[in-house]
């Protein structure tokens, strides 16, 4: 899908329900788009919930598809 110009998403992993530090904003208009936080961190634990959040503000997309990857490590 193509990001509409004035269009901004954050995407935000939580943990439990609460935001962690992990965050990054795309606001790339005409094009795809991707982001990477490849600096943050957060700690998780076994049966902890993990989730993404994605808040959009602007004019929107043309046709929305949005993948999410999250990476763990142990």
């Amino acid at each position: 899908a193509t990001i509409a110009s004035g269009t901004t998403f954050v995407h935000t992993v939580r943990v439990n329900g609460a935001n962690s530090a992990i965050t990054c904003t795309n606001n790339n208009a005409g094009g795809t788009g991707t982001c990477v936080d490849d600096v943050n961190t957060v700690a998780v634990a076994a049966g902890d919930r993990v989730s993404i959040s994605n808040n959009e503000t602007g004019a929107g997309v043309d046709g929305p598809s949005m993948h999410c990857a999250i990476v763990l490590a142990w």
